[in-house]
């Protein structure tokens, strides 16, 4: 469950400041701003501008829907770029929201990634353990593996090793992933920072690997169970991200 809190309007300025707590770490917020008959979504961390994750995105969403603005898809702004937003309620109240979330990368200068061509399945070694790797830049560097479970702790030495190998100059995200027939993916996810919390850019540069790889089909949706729900999406073609997950606006 996304659960978006604030929603407080800063007079004059038509501007709300939120949080999805899902997403945001300490320092973090979000502010959406009408203009010029627009919606436009900024994140800041630490002080800084960064891009908004896929939370953020359909957080937005959710408290527009709960402000009012009931045609749907809305489009949301964010960094120039459109990106379509679609709510699911019950009773008024926003249950749901799918969002386009990004695009991404597998080109080693997007990512970065210290490598002349893309790393698609290639193979690694480490510790002893024979491992396929994909590398891809959703909202940050990912190491992909494909393995035959996630439910084994014996993943995470290996996604440390991984998470430090010199071709990420700036380290990389690890995701284990488990595809059961197509249509559905387990993830055990290790950040840099080394959270364990599964987020939605992880399901997203999972499903962006997957498809890549071939183990799951462009333009379908994915099922991929978290903690406290499951998240649902989808990556087309040509790399673009949709991702559905529930959401819950506290206070707008």
């Amino acid at each position: 469950m996304v659960t978006v809190q604030g929603g407080l309007v800063r007079a004059g300025l038509g501007q709300i400041r939120f949080f999805a707590e899902s997403s945001a770490e300490e320092g973090r917020f979000s502010t959406l701003e009408e203009g010029t008959g627009r919606f436009f979504l900024s994140s800041y961390e630490d002080g800084r501008q960064v891009p908004p994750s896929p939370e953020e995105i359909c957080a937005a969403g959710g408290l527009l829907w709960e402000r009012g603005y009931r045609e749907q898809p809305v489009v949301v702004f964010a960094q120039g770029e459109a990106l379509p937003v679609l709510c699911s309620a019950v009773e008024n109240r926003v249950t749901a929201v799918t969002a386009q979330v990004g695009t991404a990368t597998f080109l080693p200068k997007e990512i970065p990634l210290r490598f002349e061509t893309p790393l698609i399945n290639d193979p690694v070694s480490l510790k002893g353990a024979d491992l396929r790797m994909t590398a891809v830049g959703f909202g940050a560097p990912y190491a992909v593996v494909f393995v035959d479970t996630v439910g084994e702790c014996r993943w995470l030495p290996l996604g440390e090793a991984l998470s430090r190998l010199r071709i990420f100059p700036q380290g990389a995200e690890v995701v284990f992933a488990h595809v059961q027939g197509e249509r559905r993916m387990h993830l055990q996810v290790l950040h840099r920072d080394g959270g364990r919390r599964l987020v939605g850019r992880d399901v997203c540069a999972a499903l962006a690997a997957a498809v890549a790889v071939g183990r799951c089909a462009p333009d379908r949706t994915v099922t991929v169970p978290w903690e406290e729900g499951e998240f649902r999406a989808v990556c087309t073609k040509n790399r673009t991200l949709f991702l559905t997950c529930p959401v819950q606006v506290l206070s707008s």
